[in-house]
């Protein structure tokens, strides 16, 4: 039987929540009816003369942040199957998506709509939708098709990770515990606020009985004016039982040394916070949403 599901619930719950605070991204605090008119406004343009797109690939291309919220829900609204773009691939990466996805509709912000315009020569700009006409939404069964992620391979061309709504319905149930969202990170209280520390299964580091926040060593050497791009991991060592290693991007023209980079850091973290190998590569391995795979910059330290 076919029906209103994930997208809808969702949207439900969107508008239930009034003027109650949904989001907070760079352009402020954004509601919970703002992201339901949002997203509405998303699905009626996607639709166009359609009843539901019946499954039609949507590329999304967009910041994290309500415009990235409104078009994953609009696309599922009208019947759609979002496949998030990462805007940090080169031009080549994305095309494969597009073409492996057959995708048949792209979404933007207007930071990046003229490069995915380029690919995608009618794209549609997220700021330019509006309210101007709202249609019916289409029914929609729970083992259709929702979501696409491409995660990167290591010896292959990226493989697509379908979801349905019906699975992403599941793992919503399951992050839930006792009215708090498990998201896996580890946080800490500072003057009222929660601080997180990062995933407890890769940015915890224990190295020689301390454990060191692999975002905390990234939030210093982003600093560095020669860093582009960098990423803290721990690599198993049997005297200290995880090594800190950073992988560093430089800006491009510049030049560091591994050496005078660990000697930078050092004086301004603890002594054992501070990498002890840094390498230098030309990019950082990036799943399909644009977020760095750990697990793959470990490798790289068994490469150099």
């Amino acid at each position: 039987m076919a029906w209103h599901m994930a997208a809808v619930q969702l949207l439900e719950r969107v508008q239930e929540g009034g003027a109650r605070t949904a989001i907070l991204d760079d352009d402020g605090a954004h509601t919970y009816g703002e992201l339901a008119v949002q997203s509405t406004a998303v699905a009626s343009a996607l639709l166009r003369d359609a009843p539901s797109l019946s499954g039609c690939r949507v590329a999304i291309m967009a910041a994290p942040g309500h415009r990235f919220v409104a078009a994953l829900v609009g696309t599922w609204l009208a019947g759609g199957v979002a496949v998030p773009l990462c805007a940090q691939h080169p031009a080549p990466e994305l095309q494969y998506v597009l073409r492996d996805t057959g995708a048949q509709r792209a979404l933007a912000d207007a930071a990046h709509h003229p490069g995915l315009q380029r690919l995608f020569t009618e794209a549609l700009q997220l700021e330019s939708l509006t309210q101007a006409c709202i249609k019916p939404l289409p029914a929609i069964a729970s083992t259709d098709r929702a979501l696409i992620l491409y995660t990167s391979g290591t010896t292959s061309r990226p493989k697509g990770v379908v979801s349905t709504h019906a699975n992403i319905q599941a793992m919503t149930r399951q992050a839930f515990k006792a009215g708090w969202f498990c998201t896996g990170d580890m946080a800490v209280m500072e003057r009222g606020y929660y601080r997180i520390l990062g995933r407890i299964s890769v940015d915890i580091i224990k190295s020689g009985g301390y454990k060191v926040s692999a975002l905390e060593v990234e939030e210093v050497l982003r600093q560095h004016p020669a860093i582009d791009q960098c990423a803290v991991v721990g690599v198993p060592d049997p005297e200290w039982g995880e090594r800190i290693c950073a992988a560093v991007v430089l800006r491009t023209g510049c030049v560091l040394s591994a050496a005078s980079l660990r000697a930078w850091v050092k004086a301004r973290m603890a002594f054992y916070k501070a990498p002890t190998r840094i390498i230098l590569v030309d990019a950082l391995p990036h799943n399909g949403i644009g977020k760095v795979q750990k697990a793959r910059v470990q490798q790289l330290f068994a490469e150099y």
